[in-house]
């Protein structure tokens, strides 16, 4: 991997964000963000989310542009202008499976009091209904307008074939990965 490259995570969610994440930190990257996010169920993503808090965002900016070694940090429209990033991953996943992955989050969180994580799913899963997401239009509108590069993972595709996707994302982002690492990093998908 080119010396401190800054890599973006992004795409709807229930996408794959998190996993792609995690074989990215087995891959060799320095992992921006808390593995649990308070008012998400555990049970989604037993190995951690790996999102910025928001009173977080300012000393991770910090490091960030300070950090020498290869990172990664998931980016939402609101964090995408406030952290440089080289080259993005953008996860997509069909939109049927989204939905009933939506709605199981939604079925565990029973009538979700806090209204912030309750518009946050209804507002996603109303939006995946009509083939729309805002966060990941915003995020993909940001990438194409300011001539970032990036691929785009299909979770399906790394479910199905997840050794060849893994060494492709490796080969993307110039990490000279070992079987070892790749093995770690296949062995998260077939989870």
């Amino acid at each position: 991997m080119s010396e401190g490259i800054r890599v973006g995570v992004t795409g709807m969610p229930r996408a794959g964000t998190s996993l792609m994440m995690r074989i990215c930190k087995e891959l060799g990257c320095t992992l921006y963000g808390q593995k649990s996010v308070p008012h998400f169920s555990q049970k989604f993503n037993e190995d951690g989310y790996w999102e910025l808090h928001d009173y977080e965002v300012p000393m991770a900016r910090h490091d960030w542009n300070k950090d020498e070694k290869n990172r990664v940090i998931k980016v939402f429209p609101m964090l995408i202008r406030q952290f440089e990033v080289d080259r993005y991953i953008v996860m997509e996943r069909k939109l049927e499976d989204a939905i009933k992955s939506f709605q199981k989050v939604l079925k565990d969180a029973g009538t979700m009091e806090w209204c912030g994580v309750r518009k946050f799913f209804i507002g996603s899963y109303e939006e995946a209904e009509h083939g729309v997401n805002i966060n990941h239009s915003t995020a993909m509108q940001y990438i194409h307008r300011n001539e970032k590069e990036y691929i785009t993972v299909k979770l399906e595709m790394l479910k199905q074939e997840p050794k060849k996707t893994i060494e492709w994302i490796a080969k993307y982002l110039d990490i000279e990965s070992t079987a070892d690492d790749i093995a770690r990093a296949v062995k998260l998908v077939r989870r």
